[in-house]
C-alpha cells in the first residue's frame, strides 16, 4: 500500500511519499521445501525489489512466513541461546531496511533488539510504529510457554512505550502488523489481543490515526 504526500505544483506526487508493506513474503511453501538461507534470499530480493521500483521508504512489517521455521519468534525471556534463535533474522531484515536507506541506525538497533519491530517518524510528521504479531499468533507454539503473561516476548510493553511518548510529543501513529487482532478470532491468542486492545482504547484516537494489517490477503484498516 502506498501513502502519497501532498500533489506538488506540477501535478507530481511529493517525493516524501512511503510505502507500508504488512509482511509474508516469503513462499508459503511446506517446512520441507524452506531454510534460514532460502528467508535470508528472499527478504533480500523482495527488499531490493522494492528499492527499485518503489519510490520513497518503504516501511515493513514481518509476517508469519517471514521467519524459518515458520511462524516461530523466540521471546527474548527464554534462557541462554534459546531466546536468540531468531535473532539472526531481526539481524538481517533490519540490515536491509537501514541499507535502503528506509530507516535509521537507531530504528534498526529497535529492529534488532524488538523482533524486528521499531518506531520511526517520517519526515512529513507522522509516527510509523511496526510490531510483530506473531507474538499472539496460535501458530507459534512457543507463545504457549508462560501464558500466564500475556506479554511474555516484552513487545507490548514496547508498544506502550512509544505510543506514551508519542502521545507526550503530540504525535499522530499508524501501527503496521500482520496477523490481525480479531476478525474470525481463529488467529490470535486471547490474553495478548485483549491486552492490545486495552492499548488502543488508551491510545485511540489521539494517538492512533491507524491500525493495518495483513495475513488474510485482504486490505485491512483500522482507525
Amino acid at each position: 500500500m502506498q501513502a502519497i504526500g501532498p500533489l506538488t505544483g506540477t501535478g507530481e506526487s511529493n517525493p516524501l511519499g512511503w510505502t507500508v508493506y504488512t509482511g509474508d513474503l516469503v513462499a508459503h511453501d511446506p517446512q520441507t521445501q524452506l531454510s534460514r538461507a532460502f528467508t535470508e534470499y528472499s527478504e533480500t530480493a523482495v527488499f531490493g525489489s522494492f528499492k527499485q521500483y518503489i519510490t520513497g521508504p518503504v516501511f515493513a512489517a514481518l509476517g508469519n512466513h517471514d521467519s524459518n521455521p515458520e511462524a516461530i519468534n523466540t521471546p527474548h525471556s527464554f534462557p541462554g541461546r534459546l531466546g536468540e534463535q531468531q535473532s539472526w533474522n531481526f539481524e538481517h531484515v533490519a540490515g536491509l531496511w537501514q541499507n535502503h536507506g528506509w530507516i535509521t541506525p537507531e530504528a534498526a538497533a529497535q529492529a534488532r533488539t524488538h523482533y524486528g519491530a521499531y518506531s520511526i517518524k517520517h519526515p512529513l510528521g507522522l509516527r510509523i510504529l511496526t510490531f510483530n504479531t506473531d507474538f499472539w499468533y496460535r501458530s507459534n507454539f512457543l507463545n504457549y510457554v508462560n501464558t500466564t503473561n500475556p506479554d511474555n516476548s516484552g513487545v507490548f510493553s514496547w508498544l506502550i512505550q512509544e505510543l506514551q511518548a508519542a502521545e507526550d510529543l503530540g504525535e499522530r501513529v499508524w501501527i503496521l502488523g500482520h496477523v490481525l487482532s480479531g476478525w474470525d478470532g481463529s488467529n490470535p491468542l486471547p490474553n495478548p489481543t485483549d491486552l492490545f486492545y486495552q492499548i488502543v482504547d488508551r491510545f485511540s484516537p489521539h494517538v492512533i490515526a491507524g491500525i493495518f494489517f495483513g495475513h488474510t490477503h485482504e486490505v485491512l484498516f483500522f482507525c
